[in-house]
């Protein structure tokens, strides 16, 4: 779980504290704007992921266990590169586990049904490492940058500074 403590922090750096943005779907426990409850996201966890989580009075305690369970461990983030872990766990907050997962299957050419499985790895220490993660930072600037002029007015900067940050990520040995 060593590798898992630096990514949580990493992951804080960009999802510290507690917003409730009405302009955000992921703030909304049905996850569009304006459907269900204007509850927030905290930590990253998000109502419209967790819509029965108190997301205004979630510790950071039980967010590490949410990210570790269900995004570390459910992604098999342990079977990964570093690097590459750590990208495929920061697209898993933001666009969620399956579209995360299929971003990579995409690139090595494995089925994309959002599940790392053998073929998925197989594929994956198919590729040089390094440059395997600089491909997946590339999907996701691709994906970013396919959205609506809204989503992209909104939360485009703030994207791209993520973004920024996570390629300087691929130079630190871990």
């Amino acid at each position: 779980m060593a590798f898992f403590d630096v990514a949580i922090h990493r992951i804080l750096e960009h999802e510290g504290g507690y917003t409730d943005n009405p302009n955000d779907a992921g703030n909304w426990t049905g996850g569009v704007v304006g459907k269900g409850q204007l509850k927030g996201t905290r930590y990253g966890i998000s109502a419209g992921s967790y819509p029965n989580v108190d997301i205004k009075h979630l510790t950071l305690d039980e967010a590490s266990k949410i990210y570790y369970r269900d995004y570390w461990q459910k992604n098999k983030l342990n079977e990964l590169d570093n690097a590459l872990a750590f990208q495929v766990f920061d697209a898993a907050i933001q666009h969620g586990s399956k579209n995360a997962v299929k971003f990579l299957q995409k690139i090595v050419g494995a089925t994309a049904d959002g599940i790392i499985g053998n073929q998925t790895l197989s594929r994956v220490h198919d590729y040089s490492q390094d440059k395997l993660a600089i491909l997946y930072v590339k999907e996701r600037m691709n994906f970013y940058t396919s959205l609506s002029k809204s989503n992209w007015t909104n939360f485009g900067l703030g994207w791209m500074r993520r973004m920024a940050t996570n390629i300087g990520y691929l130079n630190e040995d871990i």
